[in-house]
């Protein structure tokens, strides 16, 4: 157990930096659940499923939609009590992916920031909105780790390079492939770089990283001879609410049922788990 004056500086960090990366916050036995459950998930062959240019599987979206170990575990307490600290408020899911990187085949993902995506496709009012990315493996230098820019999410929203502007109908640009529609302009980057400010995030399976809607981040490909998966879990504040759009992405994408978490404890969690074996 951390202490209330710990927890305060986890919170400080977070505000400050953009992100803030928690060890051991699932258990093996969890992170053993969440792996055992992908074989399942991924016969389905829905849009929720997307693949690389070189055939591999990059995402696949809502999977706290149709699986219960999915689901249960993104309602864990041990996740929810901390973003409703630092959102104030509670909370619902906004999305859920779980992103692969295949060893020496897994494509990298462009410098972007989410928010755009959620503010422009979804009517998103704020970045009231926190993603935590779930390690299932043990993430390293080599195995395209998520890198950041710390303190970025402060500038807000960045401009984008002038093929992307804030557009919605990019040629070939996706929400979920490679060609990211909303990228960051290479000039904006360059600071980052230049001032050594850029830095990976590896961790242990079983970690979490809390990161900022508006923060700059990319990954690398997967130079790597294993395997690196995560669980991303994007959870919005109940008093953020999404305006009408033109077009409604899939509520694979873009959740509209702002009903409230319920925080499952241990106990809660395992009670369930037992009775539905």
């Amino acid at each position: 157990m951390i202490t209330q004056q710990q927890q305060q500086q986890q919170i400080d960090q977070y505000h400050d930096q953009g992100f803030l990366l928690i060890e051991d916050i699932f258990t093996k036995e969890e992170i053993h659940l969440m792996n055992k459950e992908l074989p399942s998930i991924l016969e389905d062959d829905s849009p929720r499923k997307v693949k690389e240019s070189n055939g591999e599987i990059r995402s696949y979206y809502g999977a706290h939609q149709v699986n219960d170990i999915y689901k249960r575990l993104s309602s864990k307490k041990k996740l929810i009590d901390p973003v409703m600290q630092i959102l104030e408020s509670k909370v619902y899911i906004h999305q859920t992916k779980i992103n692969f990187k295949k060893a020496l085949r897994g494509e990298w993902w462009e410098w972007h920031q989410d928010y755009p995506y959620w503010k422009i496709e979804d009517g998103m009012t704020s970045p009231r909105v926190i993603s935590v990315m779930i390690y299932l493996d043990d993430v390293t230098e080599f195995n395209g780790p998520l890198m950041v820019i710390p303190g970025s999410h402060k500038s807000g929203i960045a401009s984008f390079d002038d093929k992307q502007k804030f557009t919605s109908n990019v040629e070939k640009a996706t929400w979920t492939g490679a060609n990211l529609k909303y990228t960051i302009d290479r000039s904006i980057l360059k600071k980052g770089f230049e001032e050594d400010n850029v830095i990976s995030v590896p961790g242990k399976a079983g970690s979490a990283l809390f990161f900022h809607g508006n923060i700059f981040h990319a990954s690398n490909c997967n130079i790597s001879p294993f395997d690196r998966k995560t669980y991303i879990v994007t959870y919005n504040s109940v008093n953020n609410v999404l305006d009408r759009v033109e077009k409604e992405r899939p509520e694979y994408l873009s959740e509209r049922d702002v009903t409230p978490i319920i925080p499952l404890d241990d106990t809660t969690f395992y009670t369930q788990l037992e009775n539905s074996i």
